[in-house]
């Protein structure tokens, strides 16, 4: 696993530049795994608006509507605020 590698490269004096460039990540990845004593998680902290109508889209989509300017119309109707363009992505 890759903390256990960081891990294992500090106990042998490795600076944070050297890790991070040997395994390819961000020093600034490599000192918080360090000062956290685990690796991160890459999780967003916030979630996309659209994610409030996943049920519903979930539905619509499995009774086969495939169009996204459909959708939209349908959710917006139901309070999402969201732009078209986002909703599509």
């Amino acid at each position: 696993m890759m903390f256990d590698a960081v891990v294992s490269l500090r106990d042998k004096g490795w600076s944070i530049s050297a890790i991070a460039y040997e395994t390819g990540r961000d020093r600034k990845t490599i000192r918080q795994w360090l000062l956290d004593k685990r690796p991160g998680t890459w999780e967003r902290a916030s979630r996309h608006p659209a994610i409030a109508f996943e049920a519903y889209l979930r539905t619509r989509w499995d009774e086969g509507c495939r169009n996204a300017a459909q959708l939209y119309r349908e959710v917006c109707g139901r309070g999402y605020h969201g732009e078209a363009r986002s909703f599509r992505r």
